[in-house]
């Protein structure tokens, strides 16, 4: 048992100290992230709006997340991914405070887009600040880190909200907002004081470097493109956990919503249990081929559902996908950052755009198949999907510029005048 825990501590080992304060940033950010999840509520309740009023802002929310992902790629390759992240909390921080005095249908509309735009233009600032903060040995594992800080944020946000919202839907964006403009501050006092070094605050003249020395823009990338199609049509099917399913174990399962909340549970739980031993373990193999497996393993979860509708059953389907996004994600964020190159910024704000279209499309796309075609159907489907990720990864890898491994190297160098974007 203490080998096994001496074991277990070493695979946090080789995380900088500048990848923990900025998974400690994330972490005191989403332990405050309570807007989204009772946004429906909030507008309908408190606002007075029908459910397809609801829609329409959830869509407009969706926009946003897609804007802010790419822009803040933008943006931290101009200014530098300290600068992005102290200024995309705070202005998110201010904009959640600010919702509270919105009113009417197009000005809400509005609102919902803007602050959608700050809060996830954070997010490639912040995977940006992890890759220049890390070696090719470990940045699979801290950006594992920051995932682990994030999961463990989104445990404690939501369950706070729920108890914020039962007294006054204003608190939950009071308290996100001020939890933002807390870790803005935090951020900037611990990289002042607690920084060995500051590779995440280079100058907008550092940053404008030569477009010969930048190398491949995202856009003129294939196969980088190709694999955010992937990333993409991946986030789809991962937002079903949060859309399909939850319904899917209400009407058809009859489960109740505390058994809903304990998959949930046991999904993060996995998680922060088992996701750092297992990526230290296996980040030495090709993490094209490991996001494909991932990938599958997540549909294959979710297809099993079909087979028994208990709750032990569900519970080890739960494992079984959770298992697979344990494969996946980690490796795909290292994929983004280790093509970049010196273009780290606009790669990974590519990247979590290519998210945040899984967001803005995969909800909608499974409630409107879900209505039409029968739950075995529905979750086989998904699980055909996982197959054919898996398989496009495994072609993928084959032609990543004929390198086994990602890298900086594969991203070519092209012309001045050909490489800006």
């Amino acid at each position: 048992m203490k080998a096994l825990l001496i074991w277990y501590r070493d695979t946090y080992r080789g995380v900088s100290r500048a990848v923990w304060i900025l998974a400690l940033v994330l972490l005191v950010n989403r332990a405050g992230t309570m807007v989204l999840p009772f946004l429906t509520l909030f507008l309908t309740q408190s606002r007075g709006l029908n459910e397809d009023q609801a829609a329409l802002m959830l869509l407009a929310f969706g926009f946003g997340s897609v804007s802010g992902s790419y822009l803040g790629g933008q943006l931290t390759a101009r200014f530098g991914a300290i600068r992005v992240i102290t200024l995309t909390l705070l202005g998110a921080g201010l904009g959640f405070i600010g919702f509270l005095f919105l009113e009417g249908f197009a000005v809400l509309a509005a609102g919902c887009f803007v602050i959608s735009l700050l809060a996830d233009a954070f997010r490639p600032a912040i995977m940006t600040a992890v890759a220049e903060s890390t070696t090719d040995e470990n940045r699979t594992r801290s950006f594992t880190m920051l995932r682990l800080a994030g999961t463990l944020g989104m445990g404690i946000g939501p369950a706070v909200g729920g108890h914020l919202a039962e007294a006054d839907y204003n608190l939950i964006f009071l308290v996100d907002g001020l939890t933002c403009i807390f870790a803005a501050l935090a951020f900037m006092v611990m990289v002042h004081f607690f920084f060995d070094h500051a590779p995440t605050s280079k100058s907008a003249k550092d940053a404008a470097a030569s477009a010969a020395e930048l190398g491949r823009a995202p856009f003129r990338d294939g196969p980088f493109m190709a694999f955010m199609v992937l990333v993409t049509l991946f986030f789809v099917i991962i937002f079903q956990f949060f859309s399909t399913l939850p319904l899917y174990l209400k009407t058809d399962l009859m489960f109740s919503e505390r058994d809903i909340g304990y998959i949930f549970s046991i999904s993060s739980l996995v998680i922060l249990l088992f996701e750092m031993p297992l990526v230290h373990t296996i980040e030495r193999f090709n993490h094209i081929r490991l996001f494909g497996v991932g990938a599958f393993l997540f549909s294959l979860g979710l297809a099993m559902m079909v087979i028994d509708g208990s709750f032990l059953w569900i519970s080890v389907c739960t494992i079984v996908f959770t298992s697979g996004e344990m494969l996946s994600l980690p490796f795909s964020n290292t994929i983004a950052a280790a093509r970049a190159g010196n273009r780290t910024g606009e790669y990974m704000g590519v990247y979590a755009a290519s998210a945040s279209v899984g967001l803005l499309l995969g909800p909608p796309i499974g409630l409107w198949i879900q209505k039409r075609v029968t739950p075995v159907a529905f979750w086989i489907g998904v699980g055909l999907v996982g197959v054919i990720i898996w398989v496009a990864a495994v072609y993928l890898a084959k032609h990543w510029n004929g390198k086994e491994q990602p890298s900086a190297a594969a991203a070519e160098p092209l012309p001045a005048e050909a490489s800006c974007h």
